[in-house]
């Protein structure tokens, strides 16, 4: 089955409007266009010999992606980090956002990806557009795998441990023995359904029971 694809902010270009935002974007990347250069569309329409309309559609796509800013009533203006964001942000992205979203938690899981991290860290390690990973942010933290740090970035919330601490002991406990609330078709298992997996060591710490002494037993 051919998974659909998600939008994003080259879906709707056309080719010459990426062609023009990935050679406006080359120019920052080698300093031609420094940090805080303004670009004008009718500058850079005839440098490139076409209208102003596709130019205008070529900066608002970069503007998405972080390579420029927008001020009102004054144009495009280059983003101070806009040089050191990487040219494939602006190629039609060849992964899904659901693809993406398990790409992150899994990479969590093997320890590829820290328990905080910066935009700038995702836009650095992943090849998808800065609006996809908007959007797969912004579900991560209503599926409270993820929140918001104070001052910037984000980080991993405990219950993504907690998570896949469970999947891992219910992959080993027989589905015979699986209590109802562990679903057989995810395998997955809510905290307050701990208690009711039998222990096994090395995946849940035994609960010691201290013993009664002879004198209270009689």
């Amino acid at each position: 089955m051919v998974m659909a694809r998600t939008k994003d902010s080259t879906s709707s270009r056309s080719p010459l409007q990426i062609d023009l935002a990935q050679r406006i974007a080359r120019l920052i990347k080698d300093g031609t266009f420094a940090p805080g250069q303004h670009l004008t569309e009718k500058g850079l329409a005839e440098q490139y010999d076409v209208s102003r309309t596709p130019v205008r559609a070529a900066l608002t796509m970069l503007e998405e992606e972080g390579f420029v800013e927008s001020r009102a009533n004054s144009g495009f203006w280059v983003a101070k980090g806009g040089h050191r964001l990487r040219l494939e942000r602006l190629a039609p992205s060849s992964i899904t956002e659901d693809e993406l979203f398990r790409l992150l938690i899994t990479d969590r899981g093997r320890g590829k990806l820290r328990s905080t991290f910066t935009d700038a860290d995702l836009q650095a390690g992943y090849p998808a557009p800065k609006s996809m990973l908007t959007r797969v942010m912004l579900r991560l933290t209503r599926e409270g795998l993820i929140e918001r740090r104070k001052g910037h970035g984000w980080s991993f919330t405990e219950s993504l441990d907690t998570r896949k601490r469970m999947t891992r002991v219910t992959a080993f406990v027989p589905s015979s023995s699986r209590p109802a609330c562990v679903s057989r078709r995810s395998r997955s298992m809510s905290t307050s359904c701990a208690n009711a997996v039998p222990r096994r060591s090395g995946f849940l710490p035994t609960r010691r029971v201290p013993r009664r002494s002879r004198s209270s037993s009689r």
